[in-house]
């Protein structure tokens, strides 16, 4: 299938990055989800806005970008995206693997984007579990009661990604809490002229 949004461009590429820097090992839809998330996290805390602007969800596996997984969802069926950028395999009955099929058009990424996608691959290689890793986050745990009750997923707001983290040491984001606080402002001025 042919994406061709300007919103489903940008995933494709960030997708297609983080595969490209995961050291030529495959990444399953999970993992894949998770690094978009953190690289997003990083994103709208460093900078005020986030790479992906898409709606998160908190799922029992973690935060999910919802737009993302469907069209990962979609990929599964067709073997990759309509440019030849993603290569998406069944490698178990219902396990996917996702392989850079060509080299990343970093032209649709900016530096500080790359950045942040490069910062959540290395969370990739530094995590033991990348699924518990983004269960750490308050975005998410705020949400851990209704999942716990049977909900499936239940929505996330962006405004919950600037809260500190339980345990300072799980924070990969090198931004101080100052330079948070003023993202956060940058990204409510934003959000106020796009409603």
């Amino acid at each position: 299938m042919k994406f061709s949004s300007y919103k489903d461009n940008r995933t494709i590429q960030a997708l297609d990055y983080i595969a490209s820097r995961a050291c030529g090992r495959a990444i399953t839809k999970l993992v894949a989800l998770k690094l978009l998330y953190l690289a997003d996290r990083y994103h709208l805390r460093k900078y005020g806005r986030t790479i992906l602007d898409d709606k998160y969800l908190a799922m029992p596996y973690g935060p999910v970008a919802s737009h993302a997984k469907d069209m990962i969802d979609i990929m599964e069926g067709t073997g990759g995206d309509a440019d030849g950028y993603l290569s998406v395999s069944r490698i178990a009955p219902n396990r996917f693997a996702i392989r850079s099929a060509r080299t990343p058009d970093t032209s649709a990424l900016s530096e500080s984007e790359m950045e942040a996608l490069d910062c959540a691959t290395q969370q990739l290689f530094l995590r033991g579990d990348i699924v518990d890793f983004t269960h750490q986050f308050p975005e998410w745990k705020k949400h851990e009661p209704e999942l716990d009750a049977g909900k499936r997923a239940v929505e996330m707001d962006y405004l919950d990604f600037f809260l500190p983290c339980e345990d300072p040491g799980t924070e990969y984001c090198d931004a101080s809490e100052n330079h948070v606080s003023l993202s956060r402002e940058v990204y409510q001025e934003n959000t106020q002229w796009r409603l």
